[in-house]
C-alpha cells in the first residue's frame, strides 16, 4: 500500500471524490458528527493546514465547543476520533473494498493519511446498480445549522404570537 504525500490538483480531486464516496455511505450519511469530522480533517490537510489539526481545533470547529475548551478535561474529540476510525474501517471492509484510495486517521493524531489500494483488488463490477435517493448535504457549521433552522423558528414564533 503506497502512502501519498504529494498534493497535486489531480490528487486533491481524487481525494475529494473518495471523500464523497465515503460520505454518501449509510454510516456517514446518518452521522453529522462523523461526516463533519472527516470533512474537516481531510479539507484542512488538502489545504496544507495539517499542522493545525489538533484536538482543540476539532472541538471548536467541528463539535461546536466553546473557545475555552480544555482537551485535558473533555475527551469528546478522542471518543469521536475512535468512532471515525471504526467507521472508516467498516466502510473499507464492506462498501469500499474496491475503492482506489484509502483514507486513514492513524491513532495518535488526527491528520489523515491517503493510500492507494493495490490494483489487484480493483475489479470493475459489471452489475447494474440501483440508483439510490441521495439525502441532502448534512449541515456541519453552526451557521449552516442556524440557516436551515431559522424558517422553522420564525414559523413557530409566529404561531405562538397568534
Amino acid at each position: 500500500m503506497e502512502t501519498t504525500t504529494i498534493k497535486s490538483d489531480s490528487f486533491n480531486l481524487e481525494v475529494e471524490e473518495q471523500l464523497k464516496r465515503i460520505l454518501s455511505s449509510a454510516t456517514f450519511n446518518n452521522s453529522r458528527i462523523l461526516s463533519c469530522f472527516l470533512q474537516f480533517v481531510v479539507g484542512e490537510t488538502l489545504a496544507g493546514r495539517e499542522q493545525e489539526i489538533k484536538e482543540y481545533t476539532i472541538a471548536v470547529h467541528v463539535l461546536s465547543r466553546n473557545i475555552d475548551f480544555n482537551p485535558q478535561l473533555d475527551s469528546i474529540v478522542r471518543i469521536n476520533a475512535g468512532r471515525l476510525r471504526r467507521a472508516l474501517k467498516e466502510y473499507y471492509h464492506e462498501i469500499g473494498t474496491k475503492d482506489p484510495l484509502l483514507i486513514e486517521i492513524p491513532k495518535g493524531n488526527y491528520i489523515p493519511l491517503f493510500h492507494w489500494q493495490e490494483t489487484e483488488n480493483l475489479v470493475v463490477n459489471s452489475e447494474k446498480v440501483k440508483p439510490t435517493r441521495k439525502k441532502p448535504a448534512i449541515p456541519c457549521s453552526p451557521s449552516e445549522i442556524s440557516a436551515t433552522m431559522l424558517p422553522a423558528i420564525f414559523l413557530l414564533m409566529d404561531w405562538g404570537i397568534n
